[in-house]
């Protein structure tokens, strides 16, 4: 996981030079697993409407570098869990189920598809 979250850091651009205190990088480290969050709801919520195929590969790899993240600020197996409920059930408010998956995707497949090939 390690690894993960190292690679992540050169990829956003959080190198340690990059650091003006361990709250800012704290607070980075925060909002970037936020990212991933959403983008793992997203990839549950699609998986759940498709057959496994690519979206599977995308979620468990968007995953580990979500689980990463929140290891490397300490962050509560249930803060991650909450935080994933949360998007999870705004997905589901916002489409009303699999016929509004087209949504979703123009909402997040940009921003997500980035984070998924990060974490492969």
């Amino acid at each position: 996981m390690r690894r993960t979250a190292i690679a992540l850091w050169s990829v956003v651009g959080l190198g340690s030079e990059g650091f003006a205190a361990n709250a800012d990088r704290e607070t980075l480290l925060d909002q970037l697993q936020a990212k991933f969050s959403v983008c793992v709801a997203f990839y549950t919520f699609e998986q759940s409407c498709r057959a496994e195929g690519e979206t599977g590969l995308r979620l468990r790899a968007t995953r580990r570098s979500a689980e990463a993240l929140a290891e490397a600020i300490a962050m509560s197996p249930d803060k991650v869990a909450l935080r994933l409920e949360i998007a999870l059930a705004a997905d589901q408010a916002l489409t009303g189920g699999c016929d509004g998956l087209r949504t979703l995707e123009s909402r997040y497949a940009v921003q997500c598809e980035p984070l998924s090939s990060v974490a492969e």
